[in-house]
């Protein structure tokens, strides 16, 4: 008996040693799996970030990404890259899986080396795509949209080609496709508003915000009832062309947040153009033709500013002005390259278009992309609050400035936000910022479409290209990775 009971004991602790051994070995393969995981998915972020500055970023041998996790050497990636970012129809990628233009398929094998003879691998693939702002609306504001006093239609160039003026009595378009729309996400009361004599030929789109809601509070002495108000305020003085006046999108429209498309070491000088001066002849016959306006060509520079009565030529091309875009009674035209390729202008901080200025006047909306970085960078609340007020009437900006005061302690206060204003001025383009503060005013006129935070137009008239719905404009607005899932490799 004493010997049987030995040999179980013993049978037991030779199955327990390796069941132990067994578990050991499961854990270190799952360690070094979940290691060679990290270096999959780092080598995807890493190419992310390439194309953060370069969208047709292709790899940097051949069309692969490689390298290695600084501080463990042991772990690297191998990232194979398939730009189709420029492309206008699908092109194959790995293991024939198609491509569609506008993305990039990433296929990241990350690898952990235990020794000379044995490693790791976790394969896993993912597509990147740009997020681009969706011009379904002739003005949208993600927190706050004030019309007033302004006149709102649509058009559509590429069927109609240039807009026509609607006679001078206001007519309402019979067609609901070519009506225009103005909105918001509507998440406040009254933070859609349509106000004094305005006129908008089409409706006003309710996004997933609030609604108005009625509740009462009843107790032994007292019952009260409290009413919300709407998210859309609409005057009985203004006209609202449409049945029904407002509709409800699920959904909303997401406003685009840009990112610079230049390094602050690649930012060149400000630049001022000045108007030019008047040929002089030599007294025998008329006077020589005035010089052709100077041609400024795509890049980074710390501002730009074309004074009155001056010109710029602009290319199609990438901008970037770090600081401001001022044009004070001047003019913008385009040099386009023939192939279709717009100038997609991107502002830091601050555009300001003044005193009977023209941006691409007589072009089409697309052609002109103006993109907001949102590089104001304020701290102090006085200092924030008396900036808005440059835009916005005082009651209307102590309300802007109160919400974002409530998202934002005064211990910890910081607002990051650019501007436009656009004052008895003609604007072509389409218009976008994540954190955008607007204002059209004083007899201003916008061909186009425009997106930002809060937008306000008053005393002016806004026509909706409505061909710039579904277009795919503003390329520079951030990377997403979608559909990631790990393979095998």
């Amino acid at each position: 008996m004493v010997i049987v009971l030995v040999v179980l004991v013993a049978g037991m602790t030779l199955v327990a040693g390796q069941s132990v051994i067994k578990s050991s070995r499961d854990s270190l393969r799952a360690g070094l799996s979940s290691r060679a995981r990290y270096a999959a998915r780092a080598g995807l972020e890493v190419v992310m970030n390439e194309l953060g500055h370069d969208e047709n970023y292709a790899g940097n041998q051949g069309n692969r990404h490689v390298g290695t996790i600084p501080g463990s050497p042991t772990l690297s990636y191998d990232v194979t890259i398939t730009n189709n970012v420029s492309g206008t129809q699908a092109i194959t990628g790995p293991n024939n899986i198609q491509v569609e233009p506008g993305t990039v398929h990433l296929q990241s094998r990350g690898e952990e080396q235990i020794s000379q003879t044995k490693t790791a691998v976790i394969g896993m693939i993912g597509i990147a795509f740009r997020t681009q702002p969706n011009f379904n609306h002739g003005a949208y504001a993600s927190e706050f949209l004030s019309v007033e006093d302004t006149e709102i239609d649509g058009w559509e160039s590429a069927n109609h080609g240039w807009y026509s003026q609607r006679p001078a009595a206001f007519v309402s378009e019979p067609d609901p496709d070519r009506q225009a729309t103005v909105g918001g996400h509507a998440a406040l009361p009254s933070s859609i508003r349509v106000q004094g004599s305005s006129k908008l030929d089409g409706q006003v789109i309710q996004g997933p915000g609030a609604t108005s809601s009625t509740s009462t509070t009843t107790n032994p002495r007292t019952t009260s009832t409290t009413t919300t108000s709407p998210p859309v305020a609409i005057d009985s003085s203004a006209t609202v062309a449409s049945n029904p006046t407002i509709s409800t999108d699920p959904h909303g429209t997401k406003v685009p947040t840009f990112r610079a498309p230049f390094h602050p070491s690649q930012v060149g000088p400000r630049q001022v153009i000045r108007p030019s001066p008047p040929p002089s002849g030599n007294g025998n016959g008329p006077p020589p033709p005035p010089p052709p306006p100077p041609t400024l060509g795509p890049g980074a520079y710390q501002a730009l500013e074309v004074r009155p009565d001056a010109e710029v030529i602009l290319q199609s091309g990438v901008y970037y002005f770090q600081d401001e875009f001022t044009l004070d009674k001047a003019k913008v035209t385009l040099q386009l390259n023939g192939q279709g390729d717009p100038v997609v202008i991107f502002v830091g901080k601050e555009a300001k278009i003044l005193n009977g200025s023209e941006l691409n006047k007589g072009g089409n909306t697309d052609e002109v992309q103006l993109c907001f970085t949102d590089e104001i960078v304020e701290t102090d609340r006085a200092t924030f609050q008396a900036d808005i007020e440059t835009l916005w009437d005082t009651t209307t900006a102590s309300r802007i400035t109160a919400e974002t005061f409530g998202l934002n302690p005064p211990s910890t206060f910081e607002a990051e936000y650019s501007k436009l204003l656009v004052d008895d001025s003609e604007v072509t383009a389409a218009i976008a910022g994540s954190q955008l503060e607007a204002s059209i005013q004083n007899g201003s006129e916008l061909f186009g479409a425009i997106m930002g935070k809060d937008v306000r137009a008053v005393n002016s008239k806004m026509h909706q290209d409505l061909s710039l719905k579904g277009a795919r404009l503003m390329t520079g607005a951030d990377w997403n990775l979608g559909g990631v899932h790990e393979v095998k490799i």
